[in-house]
Parts: C-alpha cells; sequence; structure tokens
C-alpha cells in the first residue's frame, strides 16, 4: 500500500491484553481484555521528518480475530492524542460491561493522530495539525479496509467508528468528512468545539486560581482553591436542591435542565468553616460554571450544569490537579496550556501565559485551528442518504471541558435532507433506553444526554 510502512503482521495466540494506560482519556475502563487468536497487522502511514526536526507520520494497529463478524470498527483516541492503544474496541464508556469488539468478532483498528506523544506540541508542525485535526481518519479508515479485504478475501460489509471525548469529535468528523465510509458512528462526551473548550479551561483556571492559597513566594497552590469537604458540601447542596425534579429521589439528577443552583446558599455567615464557601469560591465557582465570556457579555463557550459531580476525583483532577505545590498537575494546565500554545493558537506561542489570555482580543488566535479542528458541520446527507446512523451519549458531569449542555445544543438544527430527523435529547426521564433503542432503528441522528 502507497505511504504505508508495515512494522508488524504476526498471527497472535489467546491472550490477555493490558489495560490500555491512557483510559482517562478515551473514557474506556482500565480492565485487561482476555482476547482469542487473532492477527496483529501494525504500521506508520506517511512517515516523514517535521518542521521541528521530530519523525511523524500516523501509527495504526489492527487486529484482525479468527472468527470475523463481517464488521470494521474504529476505535477513537482521547485528548490530544498521540498515544496507541490496544486496537481491542473497548467501549468508551466508564464501568460498561459491555465485550470489547475484538470480542464479538469485529476487526478493530486504533491509531495515535500523527504524533508520536500526547505532547501538544506536535502543534508547530502543520501537517500533524492537520493529521491530529481530521486527516489521519481518512488515512486510517483507507488503509484498514484495505488489510482487512487482503486478510479475509472480502471488504467489510459495515463500518463502525465509536470514541469518546477527543474520540467522540473523531467520530463526528468520520460522519462530518468522510460521510460515505462508516454505516454506524457512535460520539460519545465529544468535544464538538474543542478550541472554545480550550478557551473556557483558560477561564476556569483564572478563577480558581484567583482564589488559592500562596506558598510562601507568593505563587497560588491551584489545588488547595477548593477542599475536598469544600466540594462535597457543593455536591450535596446541589443534590437537595435537583434530585427530585425527576420525580424521583434517587441520588441521581437527570433533570438537569430544570436544575436551579446558585452556591450563594452555601456562603458562610461568619468565618469559613467546613460547611460554607468564602465569598471568593462562591463567585470563582459561579463564574468558572456560567462559562467563559468577554468583557461585554459575549459567550465563548458553553456553561456547565451543576451536578454531584463535581466532588468527584476527575473533576478535581482536571480542574485543581491534587499537587500540593504551585506546580499544578491539573490536566487544565499540563494539557489544557500546552494545547492553547501549540495548537489552538495560530501561529504557535510556546511562550504565552495561559493566566494572561485576554477575553476580548485572543479568542481570535484560536480561529484558525478552530476551522481544521471542529466537528460543528451540520450538513449529513450523503452520511443519511446511504443510511448512516449516529448516535450521541453525553455524560452530565464530564469534567474535560464538554458540557452537557454544549452537546445536546449542538444537534438541534442538522438540515438532513433524506429524512426528517428527530433529535432526541434525554434526561428528564429515567425510562429512556426503549426510546432510545427504537430511535436507533429509524432515525439518522439520536441525542442521549442523561
Amino acid at each position: 500500500i502507497p505511504s504505508v510502512i508495515f512494522t508488524e503482521a504476526s498471527l497472535q495466540k489467546p491472550q490477555e491484553i493490558p489495560a490500555d494506560p491512557f483510559t482517562a482519556f478515551t473514557g474506556a475502563s482500565p480492565q485487561a481484555v482476555k482476547v482469542g487468536g487473532h492477527c496483529l497487522v501494525r504500521g506508520v502511514i506517511g512517515k516523514r521528518q517535521g518542521v521541528d526536526g521530530q519523525s511523524y507520520g500516523t501509527r495504526f494497529e489492527v487486529r484482525l480475530p479468527t472468527t470475523w463478524n463481517d464488521m470494521f470498527l474504529f476505535q477513537g483516541g482521547g485528548a490530544v492524542d498521540g498515544f496507541l492503544a490496544p486496537a481491542v474496541g473497548t467501549i468508551p464508556c466508564r464501568n460498561s460491561t459491555a465485550a470489547p469488539g475484538l470480542l464479538r468478532g469485529y476487526a478493530v483498528v486504533s491509531m495515535d493522530g500523527g504524533h508520536p506523544s500526547p505532547d501538544p506540541a506536535f502543534g508547530v508542525d502543520q501537517a500533524a495539525r492537520i493529521d491530529f485535526a481530521y486527516a489521519s481518519i481518512g488515512k486510517v479508515t483507507s488503509v484498514s479496509k484495505q488489510v482487512i479485504a487482503k486478510f479475509y478475501g472480502a471488504a467489510p460489509k459495515k463500518s463502525v467508528f465509536m470514541g469518546c471525548s477527543n474520540g467522540g469529535r473523531e467520530a463526528l468528523i468520520a460522519a462530518q468528512r468522510y460521510p460515505l465510509e462508516f454505516d454506524g458512528i457512535v460520539a460519545g462526551s465529544p468535544g464538538f468545539r474543542l478550541s472554545a473548550a480550550n478557551i473556557a479551561q483558560a477561564w476556569d483556571t483564572r478563577q480558581y486560581m484567583s482564589i488559592a492559597p500562596k506558598d510562601e513566594a507568593g505563587h497560588p497552590i491551584l489545588s488547595r482553591a477548593f477542599s475536598q469537604q469544600d466540594l462535597n458540601i457543593v455536591a450535596k447542596a446541589v443534590l437537595a436542591a435537583c434530585d427530585a425534579r425527576d420525580g424521583i429521589e434517587d441520588g441521581v439528577i437527570n433533570a438537569w435542565q430544570q436544575c436551579r443552583f446558585d452556591p450563594k446558599v452555601l456562603s458562610c455567615q461568619g468565618d469559613k468553616t467546613d460547611s460554607c464557601l468564602t465569598a471568593g469560591q462562591v463567585q470563582a465557582m459561579s463564574r468558572a460554571f456560567a462559562g467563559p465570556e468577554s468583557s461585554d457579555g459575549e459567550k465563548l463557550y458553553s456553561d456547565w450544569p451543576y451536578d454531584t459531580g463535581v466532588a468527584g476525583a476527575d473533576w478535581r483532577m482536571w480542574k485543581l490537579g491534587n499537587s500540593p505545590t504551585s506546580q499544578s498537575d491539573a490536566n487544565n494546565i499540563v494539557l489544557g496550556a500546552r494545547s492553547l500554545q501549540y495548537y489552538f493558537m495560530t501561529p504557535p506561542a510556546p511562550n504565552f501565559d495561559p493566566l494572561k489570555f485576554d477575553f476580548d482580543k485572543d479568542p481570535a488566535r484560536v480561529a484558525d485551528t478552530a476551522k481544521l479542528n471542529d466537528a460543528t458541520g451540520t450538513y449529513l446527507a450523503s452520511f443519511a442518504a446511504h443510511g448512516g446512523k449516529l448516535l450521541l451519549f453525553q455524560g452530565l458531569f464530564s469534567p474535560a471541558s464538554l458540557p452537557t449542555v454544549e452537546s445536546c445544543s449542538c444537534f438541534r438544527d442538522f438540515p438532513i435532507q433524506s429524512s426528517q430527523p428527530t433529535i432526541w435529547c434525554a434526561g428528564t426521564s429515567k425510562s429512556s433506553r426503549s426510546q432510545a433503542a427504537a430511535i436507533w432503528k429509524r432515525l439518522a441522528v439520536s441525542c442521549a444526554c442523561s
């Protein structure tokens, strides 16, 4: 196959494949997978040297089961990619008990998005930006289908793309830019507008840094902006205010659209205690959850729904981190800041301080990358005409700058010509699973947010 260097092709015995260490980015559960005999093919597409002297090219891995179900599954990535996950077709939904695709007979492929490490520094290379944004999806799809046809002597009868977070964005890109390649697409917690989400990360960090206690040198310690007890009382108050709005008090907030919570109810009336929040904490949380805006009030991204997930480990890891020092380990800093500097800003600005982001002027600096990267296309006539099905699911409290409000608003105006689409945005009812199954069978687009 032109432009492809195959690095491995081997028959694999039944074995246990270790858990993917990057499941925190892909949304899958970090579990080892026992698989049967299969053929393993690895390679790299378009290997080259970048403008920064680094080696680039899209690495991929295809696993072809001995007993094939005649279907092909593209396994999406996560975060900024840069890693090659085992192509076993893990379900990109934490705690899912469903069997991975490889065990169900799918030929599965995974890829690294066109760069060799999960570091946004690849953004200095123009071609690497294009590969990560969308091109690697098309390249790997084409090569994978050729490998499948060569191995089995037949092309797949059905092709499916499944991913979460950035993998969910990749899934939507597949529908929008490669509409004839896939019959079914599952997009979980997709980062529709990662460019704007990155601005939101800078906004959140600004709010929480403003109230973080400082070390002896005067540097803020982000992880201490809120103690775990602070977040616990927020979660408890949100649950008390909103749990029953879906008709059932069961510890789960499903009617998130009707949840009206204001952190002011937790304001300390005197000194700070474990049962209240300071005025600064209330303001910082309120501003962060309202979403980024310019000085004249123009919204730059979505707001966030209040949920008990605010007390979870994932929320803390993304927003605040756990570092006891001013050297933050929060994902919004480690991944978000470097992504802004190297990938989202054009040209790249490695020395830019995200804490000095100007929300009036600097959003224009991410516009070029947004055109390449963001999965905002709404015209899916060709995808629908060939029978394509698109399922969108969204966890209520995805902490990685992918708000439920964003997901459930993005698909309301899809002009699909071949049929009149119905957009299903659930969350107000806990008896919607049967409805979801029916919609999947008959509609071009299904949006499930619960």
